[in-house]
C-alpha cells in the first residue's frame, strides 16, 4: 500500500512540475530567470521541481504566480491539489480545482486568502 502512495504522490508531483514549467514557457522564461526572481540560490531548483524532483515552497507561489502571469488562484488551487492533498480535501471537500480557484480568487480580493475559513464561527 505505502508503495502505491508513494507512487501516486510521485506521479502527483510531476504532474505539479510540469504546469510549473508550462506556466514559466508560456510567460517566455528561463528556469535562471525563475530562480532568480523567487530567490533560489541555484537555477537547478527550478529544473528540480519542474521534474517532479521537489515541490514549489507555499510562499513562492503568490511570486510565480506574479511572475509568469498566471491567476494566483487557479496556481495555488492546482499546488494544493497535486501537491497537499489533504489540505485542498480539508479546505474544499470534494470541490472542482476550478471551485477552489474561485474561492481562493474571492478571497484575495478581500484581502483574506479563504473567505469560507474566515466565515465559521
Amino acid at each position: 500500500m505505502a508503495i502505491i502512495i508513494r507512487e501516486h504522490q510521485e506521479q502527483q508531483r510531476k504532474t505539479s512540475g510540469a504546469y510549473l514549467a508550462q506556466c514559466r514557457q508560456d510567460a517566455g522564461l528561463v528556469t535562471s530567470q525563475v530562480a532568480e526572481a523567487l530567490g533560489y540560490q541555484q537555477r537547478s531548483t527550478i529544473s528540480q521541481i519542474e521534474n517532479g524532483q521537489g515541490k514549489l515552497r507555499p510562499d513562492r507561489w503568490a511570486p510565480f504566480a506574479k511572475l509568469t502571469g498566471v491567476n494566483p488562484g487557479s496556481l495555488m488551487a492546482r499546488l494544493l491539489f497535486w501537491d497537499y492533498p489533504e489540505i485542498f480535501q480539508a479546505l474544499f471537500r470534494d470541490a472542482s480545482i476550478e471551485a477552489a480557484a474561485e474561492v481562493i480568487n474571492q478571497g484575495q480580493e478581500r484581502g483574506t486568502l479563504l473567505p469560507m475559513i474566515d466565515a465559521r464561527p
